[in-house]
């Protein structure tokens, strides 16, 4: 039996031959499947797009952890994720993730980008939506595959819903949602210039988001 890794490569062999992109697509997914499989909670940013390419993101993450690229955004991201895990756990005082445990963070989650190749720098909404609709199949695909218990959407929940990415999801009291399952929760881009640049504060709210919106829809999974 093929794993999850396994299947995804398989979707964007077929996947980057599509006229829409030529000769930079750029991978994600699952960073690291051992990791993955590892966690009770299962974590996926569902960002907007990467550029630089052609490579394969979720390898270079899986290598260089919260060092690579832009090392600021997969920092924060190793953070966001670190209180996810914590929103199950009873409540503790903030432990900044910093070398092998950040990087360890980062292997264990999964990433996808709405937009796989010719990438910008800035990202504009209606470039992104164009993507989204003409790989809404495949983005659907990739998501199905990799299965996760919450998505946390980088300021990228309205151009999801626009394309109805998440039918019949049920809103919750804030902006989050409840979709076959998986908890949705619409965050800031970890590159964002209007984020609060604090780690700890980005820490216990995402956090405190998770467990409000947890107890809320009553979800027994985890």
């Amino acid at each position: 039996m093929i794993d999850q890794k396994q299947q995804l490569e398989k979707l964007f062999d077929r996947w980057k031959r599509k006229p829409n992109h030529a000769a930079d697509f750029i991978e994600d997914g699952i960073v690291n499947q051992t990791e993955w499989s590892k966690q009770k909670l299962k974590v996926l940013f569902f960002l907007k797009e990467a550029y630089g390419g052609p490579f394969d993101l979720a390898k270079a993450l899986d290598n260089e952890g919260a060092d690579f690229g832009r090392s600021q955004i997969w920092s924060r991201v190793a953070v966001w994720t670190q209180a996810v895990y914590d929103s199950t756990k009873p409540p503790c005082q903030y432990d900044e993730p910093q070398g092998t445990r950040a990087d360890n963070l980062i292997r264990s989650i999964a990433v996808i980008n709405i937009k796989k190749s010719h990438g910008q720098n800035e990202s504009n909404d209606a470039d992104l939506i164009k993507f989204l609709v003409a790989d809404k199949a495949e983005l659907t695909e990739e998501l199905n595959i990799i299965n996760p218990d919450v998505i946390l959407c980088g300021y990228t929940l309205h151009l999801l819903q626009a394309v109805n990415m998440f039918p019949n999801a049920r809103k919750g009291k804030s902006d989050d949602y409840l979709w076959n399952g998986k908890l949705i929760i619409n965050y800031w881009h970890p590159s964002g210039r209007d984020l609060v640049s604090n780690n700890e504060i980005n820490y216990y709210a995402i956090r405190e988001i998770c467990r409000a919106a947890h107890d809320a829809f009553k979800i027994t999974a985890w």
